[in-house]
């Protein structure tokens, strides 16, 4: 090898015709033949041009053993770790790069958070990038990773010190199979389940069933759900008669993966309806999710007008009800609309979808939408927020504001959908949901049980993603009422009732000692039997009070009787009968004093219960 030569006052002069490498460390001088190990460098990663990065990465390591003090190949071997996501070799490569040459590159730092963050080593994180040099080719996206994956290992730093209560379980065998299981979707109060399982064909749905607290081997669904191709990320009615999903690469499809859906008919599914060109666009289009009624659809979206990567957007449905069915008094039968025997699908009408916007969509990938079927708690992943890093669960919640309220961004949007009367919809500051739930590694896919208590997701096992069933800590859970204002939530500060499942009934009037609910009553009845019948995977308690005025025994049979009158109604509007129960407690359960005509009002009620 060919000698250097530092001249005093001149820097650095190269002699021979040489070209070597210099690095300063701990005030000593290392000198690299440069242009030998370029060259050695170059050959080695040219298997990594075909995608076989393992094998460049062997060949890059025989380059750093032979040039063990040049930087730009252990950053190399660095980079071609983090593509195999070999994350502690990407580490040792990477901060072996940064002491050689602290400013040779800003994919050091960059790779090596990345890394740190995929390990879960959030001390690495804010000690290796407490101090990063400044670099003139940093790009926008590289400054702005770096800031937020400092943010969420502060974040995550914290959370670790107060972990939420978790019970969490594996799926049992009988529904994972060899490969990959997610994405769940949930019907029948939680004892049917369809999921995503990727094999060595592909992605394809699979169905299983709750039978005696036991699940049934799971088994694909049959054609025209799956393909020969991919479908993953689905949305199941409740009643188990309509499911929405995605489609890849199908034909008269738009982008890489579109919206569909299909109705179960005889036990059946049908053909899938491609779900158009309004919902769906040259884009992803993937992981669908609707209210109960239907017709807000929620969905992740590569789509022109995100934020970017992948955000959540919505469209709003209509029917067109032409020849809906009536009932005997004229009003129209009370029933979704894909059981209308006489369905078509160019009856079914969509708004442009708009994304959901700043407060909920980040840079970052958000996805895997889940609306609670109260319509407002809608749970999602994102890789953009205050966190644990890589993608988290949050829960956001629906608020109703004006449209002059809203951002000046998205006035037109919402001010066309409001020209069209749909409701204008705001979201509350996404919450995490927190550790050990949220990990470091990939959490996504939540669907919830009836009860808001339990819940499915995905999450990565042993080299594999695989579903797991949950419990939800309080703060997790949803709101058990629903959008309608029928309900009253009982006040904390009234310690007797002190539960978020139970709801005392507004506008609910009786003559005194009669069972009869008065005339005035009817609204509130009908928008409670509206509710009931959009979430059918709920048991309700219908629950009649008495204040402690008379005959205890002859309170308690009154309230039985207010309890099962207001049942009664409820199943005349079409309620399931099996859906209720009605209990009189009589005077047993005052919320305020007797003693006083205030306190008696307040105990004379009507109430709900979420039964589990």
């Amino acid at each position: 090898m060919g000698k250097a030569l530092l001249t005093a006052g001149l820097g650095f002069a190269l002699i021979l015709g040489l070209r070597p490498c210099v690095f300063a460390q701990n005030d000593e001088l290392i000198y690299v033949d440069q242009r030998k190990a370029e060259a050695s460098l170059a050959k080695a990663i040219e298997p990594a041009t075909l995608g076989e990065y393992a094998k460049a990465a062997t060949k890059v390591l025989e380059v750093c053993q032979q040039y063990p003090e040049y930087a730009p190949a252990w950053l190399t071997l660095g980079e071609l770790h983090m593509k195999l996501q070999e994350w502690a070799s990407a580490v040792k490569a990477l901060q072996t790069s940064i002491r050689l040459h602290n400013r040779l590159s800003i994919k050091a730092y960059h790779g090596l958070a990345q890394a740190a963050m995929n390990l879960g080593d959030y001390a690495m994180v804010l000690a290796e990038c407490a101090d990063i040099p400044s670099f003139r080719l940093a790009s926008e996206m590289q400054i702005r990773d770096l800031a937020l994956w400092r943010k969420q290992a502060i974040w995550a730093m914290e959370a670790m010190k107060k972990p939420e209560p978790l019970k969490s379980q594996l799926a049992p065998v009988a529904l994972l199979g060899d490969g990959s299981s997610y994405l769940p979707c949930l019907c029948h109060n939680g004892t049917q389940i369809v999921f995503t399982r990727r094999g060595s064909d592909g992605e394809d749905f699979y169905e299983s069933n709750l039978i005696d607290s036991t699940w049934e081997q799971a088994k694909a669904l049959e054609s025209p759900l799956n393909s020969d191709l991919d479908e993953g990320g689905c949305w199941l009615s409740s009643d188990g008669q309509m499911i929405w999903f995605t489609g890849c690469y199908r034909d008269g499809g738009l982008g890489s993966c579109d919206l569909y859906y299909s109705i179960r008919q005889q036990g059946r599914w049908q053909n899938a309806v491609w779900a158009g060109s309004v919902i769906n666009s040259s884009g992803w289009d993937a992981q669908p999710t609707l209210s109960s009624d239907g017709l807000t659809l929620y969905f992740a979206s590569t789509r022109k007008g995100g934020l970017g990567g992948s955000d959540l957007w919505v469209s709003y449905g209509k029917i067109d009800s032409t020849d809906w069915p009536l009932d005997t008094l004229g009003n129209p039968e009370p029933m979704p609309w894909w059981q209308w025997r006489d369905m078509e699908p160019d009856k079914l009408l969509w708004t442009a979808p708009v994304p959901l916007g700043p407060a909920l969509n980040t840079a970052y990938n958000e996805n895997s939408p889940y609306l609670h079927p109260n319509g407002r708690d809608l749970y999602f992943a994102s890789a953009g927020r205050e966190g644990m890093g890589n993608m988290d669960l949050y829960r956001a919640r629906k608020i109703a504001d004006s449209v002059a309220m809203l951002p000046s961004s998205w006035t037109k949007d919402f001010q066309l959908l409001a020209s069209l009367g749909v409701p204008i919809v705001l979201w509350d500051e996404p919450t995490n949901l927190g550790y050990p739930l949220n990990t470091h590694e990939d959490e996504m896919g939540l669907a919830l049980e009836a009860n808001g208590n339990s819940a499915w997701m995905s999450r990565p096992h042993q080299g594999r993603i695989i579903l797991h069933r949950l419990g939800l800590a309080p703060s997790a859970q949803p709101l058990m009422d629903p959008e309608t204002p029928v309900l009253a939530q009982i006040l904390d500060s009234q310690q007797s009732l002190k539960t978020e499942k139970e709801w005392i009934l507004r506008d609910i009037y009786f003559e005194v000692n009669e069972s009869t609910p008065l005339p005035a009553s009817k609204a509130s009845l009908l928008q409670l039997a509206a509710w009931i019948k959009m979430n059918p995977e709920l048991r309700i308690e219908i629950q009649g009070h008495t204040d402690n005025t008379g005959n205890n025994e002859k309170n308690r049979i009154l309230s039985q009787q207010r309890a099962e009158a207001v049942s009664q109604s409820l199943v005349r509007q079409g309620c399931a009968a099996n859906q209720l129960r009605a209990v009189g407690y009589g005077t047993s359960q005052p919320i305020a004093d007797n003693n006083s005509t205030e306190g008696r009002a307040l105990n004379r009620r009507t109430q709900i219960k979420i039964l589990p």
